[in-house]
C-alpha cells in the first residue's frame, strides 16, 4: 500500500500549501492539528514533527476511505499475530477491543476467517460487532460488508440502544464474544460512572459500561492493534487477554498498550479531530494558553 500512500501524502501536501496561501480548512482536519498540539507538545514533539504526522494523518484517512470504497484495494494482513489468543476468546468468550487506529478497517477480517471455519466444521458460537447508531446506519448500506457479516451469523449491535447491555452480558454468559472500538465513546444515556485514566499527555474520561460487563460476565478481553511495517504492509496483533478484576485498573491497563502504539505512530489515529470531549484535563504546562495561539500548522 506504500504507493497509494504517497500519492495521498502528496495530495495533502498540496492542500497544505494551498492552506498556507489562505484557502479554508477542513474543520475536522484543524480540530485534529489543535489535539495533536496540546497531546503531543508537552510529551517533547516538536512543531516540526507535528506537522508532519499531522500531514501523514490527513494522507492515512483517505486510506481509510479508499479501503472503504474500494475492499479490493485491502491486500491482506502481512502478519497475524496472537492468534492464539484470538481462538481463545472466540473459544471462552469475551471482547476484543480495539481502536480507530491503523488499518482498523480490517480488524475483523481475521476473526471472519476464523468464524467461516469454524462455521464449516459445525463450531457455531454467537458474535456480535458494536458501533455508534450512526456506525450501524453506515454499515448496513455496505453490501460487501454485510454479505460478510451474514455468511458468518455477526449481529451489528447499537451502542446506543437501550438494550444493548443487557444483550451483551446475555451473549457473554452464552460464551459469544463481541468486538468494539473503544474510543467510539458512545452508549445509552449519559455514564454516571465514568472511568478516569492517563492518555498521553493528558487525563481522560471513558464510558465504564463495558469493563463493568466484562467484570460481572467474568469474561476477558483481548486488545486487537493494527499497524503497518517497513514496507507499508498491514499486520494485526491479537494481545494476550486481560481478565476484568476490576473495570478502573483494567481500563488503565487497556489504554496503556494504545499509548505504546499512539506515541510512536500518532498519525494512525483516526479519531484525533474528535478527542477534545473526552478530555477531562490537559497537560498543565497547557494553562492559559490555547492551541492556535501555541503552533500554527
Amino acid at each position: 500500500m506504500r504507493a497509494l500512500f504517497e500519492q495521498f501524502e502528496e495530495e495533502v501536501r498540496a492542500q497544505m500549501r494551498e492552506e498556507a496561501a489562505g484557502a479554508p480548512r477542513d474543520a475536522e482536519h484543524e480540530s485534529a492539528w489543535r489535539n495533536m498540539v496540546r497531546e503531543l507538545g508537552p510529551l517533547g514533539f516538536t512543531p516540526e514533527q507535528i506537522e508532519e504526522h499531522w500531514c501523514k494523518y490527513r494522507a492515512h484517512r483517505k486510506i481509510q476511505q479508499e479501503v472503504i470504497d474500494r475492499p479490493e484495494v485491502f491486500p491482506g494482513f502481512a502478519e497475524v499475530k496472537g492468534q492464539e489468543h484470538m481462538r481463545r476468546i472466540l473459544d471462552e468468550g469475551g471482547a476484543f477491543l480495539s481502536w480507530h487506529f491503523g488499518l482498523m478497517r480490517y480488524n475483523l477480517e481475521p476473526i471472519l476467517a476464523e468464524l467461516y471455519r469454524r462455521q464449516e466444521l459445525g463450531m457455531n458460537r454467537p458474535f456480535v460487532q458494536v458501533g455508534s447508531q450512526a456506525a450501524v446506519e453506515r454499515e448496513s448500506g455496505l453490501d460487501e460488508w454485510v454479505a460478510m457479516r451474514q455468511r458468518c451469523g455477526i449481529e451489528l449491535l447499537s451502542s446506543q440502544d437501550r438494550m444493548t447491555g443487557l444483550k451483551l452480558f446475555n451473549h457473554l454468559k452464552l460464551g459469544g464474544a463481541f468486538t468494539l472500538f473503544l474510543d467510539g465513546q458512545t452508549g445509552f444515556n449519559d455514564d454516571n460512572r465514568m472511568i478516569h485514566t492517563p492518555f498521553l499527555s493528558s487525563t481522560i474520561k471513558v464510558r465504564s459500561g463495558i469493563f463493568r460487563i466484562l467484570h460481572r460476565s467474568k469474561k476477558p478481553v483481548c486488545i486487537v492493534t493494527t499497524r503497518y511495517n517497513e514496507e507499508y504492509q498491514p499486520t494485526i496483533t491479537f494481545h494476550e487477554p486481560i481478565q476484568v478484576f476490576d473495570p478502573q485498573a483494567a481500563c488503565v491497563e487497556v489504554h496503556r498498550y494504545f499509548q505504546s502504539e499512539l506515541i510512536e505512530h500518532p498519525e494512525w489515529w483516526f479519531a484525533w479531530y474528535q478527542h477534545h470531549p473526552t478530555v477531562i484535563a490537559w497537560h498543565p504546562s497547557l494553562e492559559g494558553t490555547t492551541p492556535a495561539a501555541t503552533i500554527q500548522p
